[in-house]
């Protein structure tokens, strides 16, 4: 591990961790995600008596996690330094991957390489979802903390674009500034109609009245 000594390596944050390199950069990631799955033990169940409040952070259609799991699939993915999975995807890589275990105590047992979505994607409906609601402070500090790891990882990001980086970054830096999770949807798109045509006026004379004017289909 270098010149580091296991105490430094515990104590560095998600942006230190990743300026390290090699077994140092294993280590504390390692440690790193094995603190923070005993903390989630404690954290999430307190979290979620609180989000009952707030049916728009549950899954919709059964598809879509609930909101607290996609903030702790995003926590644990960046917690344990996964690296952003390949797209396009590559299905032989893929599976060999997901027969790997996510996590080991051991360091010689060979762990996922690859994160379990696309935490692009993800983060940013997990960041869409915390706008529908008036967070209380302590999801409104899971939410700060969730899209900042998000952040983390878009910086592994080579060949590849982290969407929605820039709607994430402009999103948290408000809701660190104001404490206020809640955002008005956007105004739905002006729709421009193009007029019909004119109708058509026929005159119809009378033999004995005036002239007068009629539309199409009309007698």
């Amino acid at each position: 591990m270098g010149n580091y000594s296991k105490e430094t390596l515990r104590s560095l944050s998600l942006q230190e961790i990743e300026k390290l390199r090699g077994s140092a950069r294993q280590w504390a990631y390692r440690s790193y995600g094995q603190r923070l799955d005993e903390e989630l033990k404690t954290l999430l169940p307190s979290l979620r008596k609180q989000a009952k409040d707030f049916p728009e952070l549950e899954h919709g259609n059964g598809v879509i996690p609930d909101w607290l799991e996609e903030g702790q699939d995003i926590l644990r993915n960046v917690g344990y330094g996964k690296l952003p999975r390949p797209y396009p995807p590559d299905e032989e890589e893929l599976a060999e991957d997901s027969r790997r275990p996510f996590s080991a105590d051991d360091s010689s047992i060979e762990s996922k390489f690859y994160t379990t979505s696309y935490i692009d994607s993800l983060a940013g409906e997990f960041a869409r979802r915390a706008q529908r609601c008036s967070l209380t402070p302590d999801l409104t500090v899971f939410c700060i903390r969730v899209l900042e790891a998000a952040l983390v990882h878009a910086q592994k990001f080579v060949s590849q674009t982290f969407e929605y980086k820039q709607e994430i970054t402009d999103y948290l830096e408000e809701l660190k500034s104001s404490g206020l999770s809640y955002r008005e949807p956007p105004p739905p798109p002006k729709v421009k109609l193009k007029p019909g045509p004119k109708p058509k006026l026929k005159v119809f004379e009378r033999a004995v009245s005036s002239a007068y004017v009629s539309h199409d289909g009309e007698t």
